[in-house]
């Protein structure tokens, strides 16, 4: 349970002291919020006794104290503003005594609030569920055709498809989940799959939507087994066909991927936006010629990739007359492609790469950038610092450096310039953390107190989807509020993801440094904090560099499970967890222990304190973490080098090059943070 700020400014110790031993945690919060509520003229200059009178009745519902409760919701006076809320917190005491008659009759008494009367009827659904099914479905039926929340009306498709099953009402079970699918792609998980599959179902439409559920969520090993099943000369084949295409290519398997897709007709392929990666499927299989035609073919289409044609035509020929062909066609034809931008950098890491510093200087220097892309542009004026430093040019260097930090404060860039002046001094450190009394009316904090969070996300979901449909002003708003929402939730993947879907940042990390200075805290929050620091102190690391691995690793999804089965907040091998378990004296109940987020928290920092002790700085115990030890120790000898910022240029994994930079951009932005003042979120 995560604390909600109404009222809440300090909580007099004693208070903390005299009940830590005799309640859990979720009850040690509500006795919390019961306390508050009993004494608000400590906490507001203006009491508002209704709302406190709420607040009290709901944490003894939660304290299940429903007699002392009603008594409080009893004496409260009737008015238009507070009287269905009063209303829904009986219906709470009536589920908890499973009077659901009562929590029924009750429901008749709302009036003129249809989000809160779908929130109760999901809940009435849900007490239902096993006693009176067809109760249940009523009442689910009911949410399908009044909410148009999508997260509302993905668990109301998956409980009705349990129902219709349960009640045998098969070809219902069987239109629903597909319809389910259809609209919400992201929805199943790995835990359901067995359950979908099922003889009485019309299995080719079913392969299909499950297929593409797990493509969708880039689960491809999944997405092929299911996508292989749909059979020819069915509705769904050809599509089925081009995903499955498509689901070997990011699986890395390039031959199969060529020998699924090939066969589809260019315009279905087109139609998907999938005739780029033949041609990218035999350029990672070194076949040159064969990817050369296949690119050339794209640039003969409409396809929405002919930029990317572009760039690796210019990538792949040798002739210069030719590159220089595809990268003023490039230029000119798209020049607002961020692979203009790409093939910038692409030049000059050619030259850094191969050490020639006055070449990747000169062609520094003569680089006339117009681009919004904040990390480029740190990155091409990082490496203009540091060939200015290889000549000696120092005081130009810490110019730029200075430049950058002040520029691009958010940046991977704006962390190693800050290395290259070795400061000191921290108050270019500037961190604005969340104004929790100017986010959310004192309505929507009430909300959130009495158990209705997701009735405040709901409506702002929607007010956020208007808002873009009109593209009116108050957008960023909306969405800092909705962040914010999910944080109370204790959702901080839907938090961090909000805003990147929002500003179309969702698959790129290092593009969070674009965004707005009141959007960074929410970017960067503090869950789990309290263990964070303990273990991180325990095992001698900083807090700051546990809370990027896990914000970078998971986005501090608890229950996160990788491609490569990592489970968790810092995403551990469950291997590596036995062994790690071995070595701490930890109980070991096999993967689901690292599902725990204070053991996941544990490991992850004797592991992480492990490599740094082993490597002696973070870049390459970072790159240990996520690619292997064998692996960096290989890449030391290989490229043999004091200088942090070529080895990492030269590392040959995208994925860890990405990674290392990432998580030390995370690094800086909780250093600004001070966690050692921050509360837990």
């Amino acid at each position: 349970m995560h604390r909600c700020p109404l009222f809440l400014v300090c909580i007099i110790a004693i208070h903390t002291s005299l009940f830590a031993s005799i309640l859990t945690p979720v009850q040690a919060f509500y006795s919390e919020q019961y306390w508050v509520a009993l004494n608000p003229d400590q906490f507001q200059k203006k009491p508002d006794s209704d709302v406190d009178q709420l607040l009290k009745a709901h944490a003894l519902i939660k304290l299940s104290r429903p007699p002392k409760a009603s008594k409080v919701l009893h004496d409260i006076p009737s008015s238009p503003g507070i009287d269905n809320y009063v209303v829904y917190l009986n219906i709470q005491i009536a589920l908890l005594d499973n009077n659901i008659d009562e929590a029924e009759r009750l429901l008749g008494m709302m009036y003129n609030d249809p989000e809160l009367k779908v929130y109760t009827w999901t809940q009435l659904a849900i007490a239902e569920h096993d006693a009176r099914p067809k109760r249940a479905i009523h009442y689910y039926e009911l949410v399908r055709q009044e909410t148009q929340d999508s997260r509302v009306l993905a668990s109301t498709y998956r409980a009705l498809w349990g129902l219709y099953n349960m009640t045998k009402q098969f070809d219902k079970a069987n239109s629903i989940v597909v319809e389910w699918l259809a609209q919400y792609p992201d929805a199943v998980d790995h835990e359901y799959r067995l359950k979908y599959w099922s003889d009485r179902y019309d299995s080719n439409a079913m392969a299909y939507a499950i297929g593409y559920s797990y493509y969708k969520q880039r689960q491809y090993q999944d997405a092929i087994e299911s996508l292989s099943q749909v059979q020819r000369n069915t509705k769904p084949y050809g599509k089925a066909r081009v995903y499955l295409g498509l689901s070997y290519y990011f699986n890395y398997d390039f031959g199969t991927a060529i020998y699924v897709l090939k066969p589809i007709p260019n315009s279905i392929l087109l139609d998907h936006n999938a005739l780029i990666y033949i041609a990218r499927s035999y350029q990672r299989l070194g076949k040159d010629r064969e990817a050369i035609r296949a690119f050339e073919y794209v640039l003969k289409t409409k396809s929405v990739h002919r930029p990317n044609a572009l760039y690796y035509l210019y990538y792949l020929s040798d002739n210069q007359s030719d590159k220089a062909k595809y990268k003023e066609r490039l230029y000119k034809k798209h020049p607002n492609s961020s692979l203009v931008n790409k093939l910038i950098w692409t030049e000059v890491e050619t030259h850094l790469e191969n050490k020639d510093w006055i070449e990747a200087h000169n062609q520094l220097m003569n680089t006339s950038l117009i681009s919004s892309d904040t990390e480029l542009q740190a990155r091409l004026s990082y490496w203009t610092a540091k060939t200015k430093q290889y000549f000696g040019e120092f005081k130009e260097s810490s110019v730029i450096y200075n430049r950058i930090l002040n520029q691009f404060p958010y940046t991977y860039y704006a962390y190693r310039s800050s290395q290259n002046l070795d400061e000191s001094n921290v108050n270019f450190l500037n961190y604005h953390h969340v104004n929790q009394t100017t986010i959310l009316s004192h309505k929507d904090y009430l909300l959130v107190n009495i158990g209705l969070a997701d009735l405040v996300r709901q409506r702002l979901s929607q007010a956020l989807l208007k808002a873009n449909e009109d593209n009116t002003n108050d957008k960023e708003k909306l969405t800092h509020q909705l962040s914010y929402v999910y944080q109370l939730m204790g959702d901080y993947y839907e938090s961090i993801q909000t805003i990147r879907r929002q500003y179309g940042r969702e698959l790129y990390p290092q593009k969070d440094a674009e965004l707005s200075t009141q959007l960074q805290p929410l970017l960067y929050p503090t869950p789990y904090l309290e263990w964070v620091h303990y273990y991180a102190k325990h095992y001698s690391i900083p807090a700051s560099i546990v809370m990027a691995v896990m914000r970078e690793e998971s986005l501090f999804k608890t229950r996160s499970v990788s491609r490569a089965r990592a489970v968790g907040l810092m995403q551990i091998m469950p291997q590596t967890g036995q062994e790690l378990a071995k070595q701490l004296g930890v109980a070991w109940a096999g993967p689901s222990s690292l599902q725990d987020p204070k053991t996941n928290i544990q490991f992850g920092c004797y592991y992480l304190s492990r490599l740094y002790r082993q490597f002696g700085n973070w870049e390459h115990a970072l790159m240990a973490y996520n690619a292997g030890l064998n692996r960096v120790k290989q890449w030391q000898k290989e490229y043999p080098t004091d200088d942090m910022d070529w080895f990492i240029l030269m590392v040959p994994y995208d994925e860890t090059k990405h990674y290392v930079k990432h998580v030390l951009q995370s690094y800086f932005m909780y250093q600004k943070a001070d966690l050692s003042h921050v509360k837990s979120n």
